[in-house]
């Protein structure tokens, strides 16, 4: 299941959202009708932005973490409908062999946030992303109390207790990037 879940539990107790969980065809226990291993994040993404959408909601923020921290940008960059986006550790993408192509075509608010020495996603790989992405109102949070920590974890400690940036995550959501 997603690792964002403990996450929306708090989120959606502090703040007057609604929250999507959506595990990709092949991640989690997800039941795809096509190949796991075709992946086009425009047909992930739509129908759960057309949901959210259609059930009341006024504004709609993708937020991923990690590989899918890179396929929320792809996703804001492809998607109508879209409010703003946040990638935590996401210097690459899972659905396409370019990783990084359709940052320039962000439009949308982005917040992306990475912590020093993360394992998995460098702050400069962060930092160029960051740059081409043509959103006039975006930001890059460089996570220094946090050292070598990654994805999802940037939002809630080892005992599910929110960190600094669940909030600053919320609050863009909340506001959708303004």
């Amino acid at each position: 299941m997603c690792g964002f879940a403990p996450y929306a539990a708090w989120l959606i107790q502090h703040y007057p959202v609604q929250v999507v969980l959506v595990n990709r065809c092949g991640y989690g226990a997800s039941d795809c009708a096509r190949p796991a291993d075709t992946f086009d994040i425009r047909a992930e993404t739509e129908p759960a932005v057309a949901w959210a959408r259609a059930n009341g909601a006024h504004t709609v923020t993708l937020v991923g973490a990690s590989g899918g921290g890179g396929d929320a940008i792809e996703a804001a960059a492809l998607v109508p409908g879209v409010s703003a986006v946040v990638d935590l550790s996401g210097d690459v993408n899972d659905t396409s062999p370019d990783n990084n192509v359709l940052a320039p075509k962000v439009t949308v608010p982005a917040l992306l946030a990475v912590a020093p020495n993360d394992p998995y996603c460098s702050i400069a790989v962060m930092q160029s992303i960051y740059a081409q992405i043509a959103a006039p109102v975006k930001r890059l949070l460089i996570e220094s109390q946090l050292p070598g920590v990654h994805g999802w974890d940037l939002l809630l400690d080892d005992n599910q207790q929110p960190r600094p940036l669940a909030s600053v995550v919320a609050d863009w959501a909340v506001r959708a990037g303004s």
